[in-house]
C-alpha cells in the first residue's frame, strides 16, 4: 500500500494512492467527471453500502485535487467520491502520544467470576491482536494473537503490543466483559478507508455490544470518510442497541478525528490531573465540540508484551516522548507483559468499559451511554465533555 503526501498545507490526511472511494450508482458520473483526469478501473465493492474501491490510470493530478474538481457545484457535505484514507493506530504521523515504558507494576490479580463489572458483555476491539495467552487476561479475550512486530532492522515497532495494551484497559474496567479482538492493521501499521468498512461491515452479524475503536485520521475538508462512516451507519441501523467509542487523536488539534468525529461515535480525549488535582487536557489530546467525553490517558497501566530488544530509533523515540515534555532517552526495552503508556487510544477503552459496565447492570447500549454521558455530578471540561473517571486499579 502506496500512502500519498498531502500537498495543501491545511490537509492533514493520508491516502492510498491513486485510489478512490465512489458511489456505485455514480461510476458513469465519476467517469464523466474525470474523463480528462484519469482512467477509472473497479477495484472492488461494498454492494450493501452501495460503494466501489476505484483505482486511477494515469492520473494528472494528486487525488486531492480531484476530489475538490469533482465536487465543483456539487454540495460539500454530500460527498458522492473521496480519497481511500490511511488509518492508524496513533496519529496521521504515527507517533502516539507516548512509546510504551517498561515497568514492574502489575494490575491487581483478576476477580473470581461472580458480579463483576460489564459481566457477561461482548466487547469487539479493532486493533492489532492481542497477547490471548497473557496469565492476566484468564481466557477473557479472544480473537487474533498479536506478537512483538519488529521492522526491517530487527527492532520494536512503536506500536507493537498497542492492541495488547488496550485490551488490558478494557479489562481493568469491566473485568466481566469478554473481548473479542480483531487485527485490522497491516505489517506497516496501517489500514485504508475501503477495508475498514468491510471489516466494520462483517460485525453486524457479531454479538457485539460495545465496539472500541482507538485509531483513527483525518479527512478532506473533514467532511469523514466516506466508507468508514457508511460501513457505521449500516452497522448503527442493523444494530440499534450498539455502543461505538473511538479514540480523539493525539495530535493537540480541535480538526474532527474519524471514526472518533463520526455521527453516532462517543469520540473520547485523554485528561489528567494538575499538582491542585484539578483535570486538565492532556498536552497531546485532541478536542473540540465534537469530543463527547474523556478519560484519564496518562501514564496508563496495563498489559503488554514479553520483549527484550531493541526498539525503534532514537529520533523516532524523541519526536515521541517530546510530545509529552519527557526526556529524550532510550527505554530499556524489557517488557516482562506489562507497560506504562499515553495516547487517547488508552482513554478510550476507560470510556468503552464504563459503559459496558453500566450494560452488565441491565440496561440497552443507548441507555447506558447516556447513563455515563450524562451522570449527575460528572465533570465536564469545555471541547473534551464528560470526564469519566472509573476507579482505576491500584498496581499490585
Amino acid at each position: 500500500m502506496h500512502a500519498g503526501t498531502p500537498r495543501h498545507p491545511d490537509r492533514h490526511y493520508h491516502d492510498v494512492r491513486d485510489q478512490l472511494v465512489g458511489a456505485q450508482d455514480d461510476l458513469s458520473g465519476l467517469r464523466k467527471g474525470l474523463r480528462r483526469r484519469a482512467g477509472v478501473e473497479v477495484g472492488g465493492s461494498l454492494d450493501e453500502l452501495g460503494l466501489a474501491l476505484v483505482r486511477l490510470q494515469r492520473p494528472r493530478a494528486a487525488v486531492p485535487d480531484l476530489v475538490d474538481e469533482l465536487h465543483q457545484g456539487r454540495d460539500p457535505a454530500a460527498l458522492w467520491a473521496g480519497p481511500n484514507y490511511v488509518l492508524g493506530p496513533c496519529s496521521h504521523l504515527h507517533i502516539s502520544g507516548s512509546i510504551p515504558q517498561p515497568t514492574r507494576e502489575r494490575l491487581p490479580r483478576p476477580a473470581a467470576v461472580g458480579s463483576r463489572p460489564g459481566e457477561g458483555v461482548a466487547i469487539s476491539l479493532l486493533d492489532s491482536g492481542a497477547v490471548l495467552d497473557h496469565p492476566w487476561f484468564a481466557g477473557r479475550v479472544a480473537g487474533d494473537a498479536e506478537r512483538a512486530d519488529l521492522d526491517d532492522l530487527g527492532r520494536l515497532h512503536c506500536n507493537a503490543g498497542h492492541g495488547t495494551f488496550v485490551a488490558g484497559v478494557l479489562l481493568a474496567h469491566a473485568p466481566g466483559a469478554r473481548v473479542q479482538v480483531h487485527r485490522v492493521f497491516d505489517r506497516n501499521w496501517i489500514v485504508d478507508d475501503f477495508t475498514m468498512a468491510r471489516r466494520l461491515h462483517a460485525l453486524a452479524d457479531s454479538d457485539v455490544q460495545v465496539l472500541t475503536m482507538p485509531f483513527g485520521g483525518y479527512s478532506h475538508d473533514d467532511l469523514g470518510m466516506l466508507a468508514t462512516s457508511a460501513a457505521l451507519r449500516y452497522l448503527f441501523d442493523r444494530r440499534p442497541d450498539l455502543v461505538a467509542v473511538a479514540g480523539a487523536g493525539n495530535d493537540a488539534t480541535n480538526k474532527p478525528y474519524f471514526p472518533a468525529a463520526d455521527r453516532g461515535v462517543i469520540a473520547v480525549g485523554a485528561v489528567q490531573r494538575d499538582r491542585s488535582g484539578r483535570w486538565r487536557r492532556a498536552c497531546f489530546s485532541n478536542y473540540g465540540p465534537w469530543v463527547d467525553a474523556s478519560a484519564p490517558g496518562v501514564n496508563v497501566l496495563s498489559t503488554f508484551l514479553d520483549y527484550d530488544g531493541p526498539m525503534v530509533p532514537r529520533e523516532v523515540l524523541a519526536q515521541c516522548i517530546g510530545r509529552l515534555g519527557g526526556e529524550d532517552r532510550m527505554p530499556s526495552g524489557r517488557f516482562t507483559g506489562w507497560a506504562h503508556w499515553s495516547g487517547t487510544s488508552f482513554a478510550a477503552p476507560m470510556v468503552a468499559a464504563a459503559i459496558a459496565a453500566a450494560i452488565g447492570e441491565g440496561r440497552s447500549g443507548p441507555d447506558a451511554a447516556r447513563h455515563v454521558l450524562q451522570a449527575r455530578g460528572a465533570p465536564r471540561i469545555d471541547n473534551l465533555g464528560t470526564i469519566v473517571a472509573p476507579g482505576v486499579p491500584a498496581p499490585a
